[in-house]
């Protein structure tokens, strides 16, 4: 049998949702402030970091740019997030 119907959600890795309550639980890596979903016209889901910088899931910065720990690498290569 399928996996069943695909609403859009990460093809690797947690859902924008799972991965939020990983920022609430401390389990994620300590600079990720939060991950939002895309809204509206072509927005891409995205991560927040402490520093207000802000990674748009293909890999382009939305706003800011640092350069991203082992373990911010990691987390969201893991994700889906194309990390290079």
């Amino acid at each position: 049998m399928g996996k069943g119907y695909d609403r859009g959600g990460n093809k690797n890795g947690k859902s924008i949702g799972h991965l939020q309550q990983d920022v609430e639980k401390g389990t994620c890596p300590k600079g990720i402030k939060r991950f939002d979903k895309g809204r509206g016209f072509k927005e891409q889901d995205h991560v927040h970091f402490k520093d207000n910088s802000a990674l748009n899931k293909d890999g382009t910065w939305k706003h800011g740019k640092r350069d991203l720990t082992k373990d911010e690498m990691k987390y969201l290569k893991e994700n889906g997030w194309n990390i290079e």
